[in-house]
C-alpha cells in the first residue's frame, strides 16, 4: 500500500525534502546475504527541495537492480509517481504518475507546493507501461478528464491493484470509494465501476479474486467512531455483502489494518497492532475466531501514546500492514505494526497453522517487503541517515540466513518490486 491515504503529490514532495538531505552513495554489502538472482525494480520518488516554492532535485524514476551489482542496469525517469503495480505475466510495471503538461523532464522544475492538487490540465495524470527487462516505455495515455466512468473524479487518491490481461485495476481512497478499470489495450476507461464502501466508509486495502470474480475490501469508518467491515463485491452483477470486523486486540481501535488473500484462495483480515489475524469464511460470511499470532502480543498490545501520555486513541489507525506471501503460498509475513523504540521486526506466519514461528529483525520504519522466487524476503527501510544508501534487509525462513545489504535504489526509494 501504499500507505498514506491521501497526502497530496505536493505533500509528498515536502516529506521527502525533509529526510533526503544528499543523494546516496553506491550500493555496499555490510553482511552475507543468501545467494539470489533477484532483479529490483525499485519505486523511487525523486528529491525535492522548498517550502512553499519546490524545485526538483532528482526527478522520481524506475530503477532495476539487479543484487549484488554496484549500479542498476536500467534507469527511467518518470513524473511524480502515485501509484505502481507488476504485470508480472505481461513482463511490464504499470505507473500512475502526474507530470507537468509541456514537460518532458521534471529534472530542477521548479513550481508552487499546492499546485499539482488537485490535477488538472496544467498536471494531468498519465497511465505509463513500461518494459520490466529494459526499462523502456512502451506506452503514455493522458487520463482524460471527460472519459471518466460516471461517478469517477479526477483525484490522485488512486490506487493501481492488478492486470488481469489487458485490464488495469484501479480504486480511489476517497471520491465516491469506486473500483474501476482501465483498458491498456485501447488506452481508456470502462463503463463499469463498483462501489467498494457503503454507507460513508472507505477502502484501506483492496484484494482482488479474478477467478472468483469478486473484489475484497477493508472497509474504515471513522466518522461514527471506530468501526471496519469486510465488503466481498461481486464483478459480474456488482452484488455486495458485508461483514462487521470486531476488535481483533484488546483496545477498541485494533479493529484490522490488514487484508491478505492467500494463494489458495483464504480471506485474512489481521491487525499487525495486536499481533492478530482472524479468517473471513467466504461461504458462510463469517469471521473465525482471532488467533494471536505472535507470543507476547497481549503483553505489548496497548499503543506507544497510551504508556507515554496515558491517553488512548480510538479514532485512527497510524498505519497500515506490510504484507507479503512466498510464493509457495507457505508463508505470511507481516511488519510489526504499532511498538516502542526503534527496532522493529517482521513476523513469518504458517499459514497452515496462522502461527508465527519465526521473526526478523529491522531497523526504522518499513517501507515495503516481497519474497523473491527462492523463497527470500526481502525489506526496504528507512534510511537512517539521508546521506547513505538505503538498508535492504534480506531473510531465509527455512535456513534462518539473514543479511544487509545498502542499496542504491534511489533518492527515495518508497515499493518494490521482485521480478519473477
Amino acid at each position: 500500500m501504499n500507505r498514506v491515504l491521501w497526502i497530496p503529490i505536493a505533500a509528498l514532495a515536502v516529506a521527502a525534502a525533509a529526510l533526503a538531505a544528499a543523494w546516496p552513495r553506491p550500493a555496499e554489502t555490510r553482511a552475507a546475504n543468501p545467494a539470489s538472482p533477484s532483479v529490483f525494480l525499485a519505486v523511487d520518488r525523486g528529491w525535492i527541495t522548498g517550502q512553499t516554492k519546490l524545485r526538483v532535485l532528482a526527478a522520481p524514476q524506475v530503477v532495476a537492480w539487479p543484487f549484488g551489482n554496484k549500479i542498476p542496469s536500467w534507469t527511467a525517469e518518470m513524473g511524480f509517481i502515485v501509484s505502481a503495480v507488476l504485470d508480472a505475466q505481461g513482463g511490464r510495471l504499470v505507473v500512475l504518475e502526474q507530470r507537468k503538461a509541456g514537460q518532458a523532464s521534471l529534472q530542477d522544475l521548479q513550481y508552487a507546493a499546492d499546485e499539482t492538487y488537485p490535477p488538472d490540465e496544467d498536471w494531468p495524470l498519465y497511465i505509463t507501461q513500461v518494459d520490466a527487462a529494459t526499462g523502456r516505455t512502451l506506452a503514455r495515455e493522458e487520463i482524460e478528464i471527460l472519459d471518466l466512468p460516471k461517478g469517477v473524479f479526477y483525484t490522485t487518491a488512486w490506487q493501481l491493484q492488478g492486470v488481469s490481461g489487458d485490464q488495469l485495476f484501479l480504486w480511489s481512497m476517497t471520491e465516491g470509494d469506486r473500483l474501476m478499470v482501465y483498458d491498456l489495450a485501447r488506452g481508456g476507461f470502462e463503463d463499469q465501476t463498483w462501489v467498494l464502501c457503503q454507507g460513508g466508509a472507505f477502502p484501506v486495502q483492496v484484494a482482488l479474486a479474478f477467478t472468483a470474480g469478486e473484489a475484497y475490501a477493508l472497509c474504515h469508518n471513522y466518522s461514527t467512531g471506530m468501526a471496519a467491515r469486510v465488503s466481498v463485491t461481486s464483478f459480474e452483477d456488482g452484488s455486495q455483502w458485508e461483514l462487521d470486523i470486531p476488535p481483533l486486540g484488546e483496545e477498541d481501535y485494533m479493529v484490522g489494518n490488514g487484508l491478505v488473500l492467500t494463494l489458495d484462495g483464504r480471506l485474512l483480515v489481521l491487525d499487525s497492532d495486536a499481533g492478530a489475524l482472524a479468517e473471513v469464511d467466504l461461504a458462510a460470511r463469517t469471521l473465525s475466531q482471532p488467533v494471536q499470532y505472535r507470543a507476547e502480543a497481549k503483553a505489548q498490545a496497548k499503543p506507544w501514546w497510551e504508556a507515554w501520555f496515558g491517553v488512548r486513541d480510538a479514532t485512527a489507525k497510524r498505519w497500515f500492514a506490510f504484507t507479503a506471501l512466498s510464493p509457495d503460498g507457505r508463508w505470511l509475513a507481516v511488519d510489526d505494526g504499532i511498538r516502542d523504540g526503534h527496532d522493529l521486526r517482521f513476523w513469518l506466519i504458517d499459514l497452515a497453522t496462522l502461527e508465527a514461528v519465526t521473526s526478523v529483525e529491522v531497523s526504522g520504519y518499513p517501507f515495503t517487503a516481497a519474497f523473491d522466487r527462492d523463497g527470500v524476503l526481502w525489506i526496504v527501510t528507512e534510511k537512517r541517515n539521508a546521506s547513505q544508501p538505503t538498508p535492504l534487509v534480506s531473510f531465509d525462513p527455512v535456513s534462518g540466513a539473514r543479511g544487509e545489504t545498502l542499496a542504491e535504489l534511489g533518492a527515495w526509494p518508497s515499493d518494490i518490486f521482485l521480478l519473477p
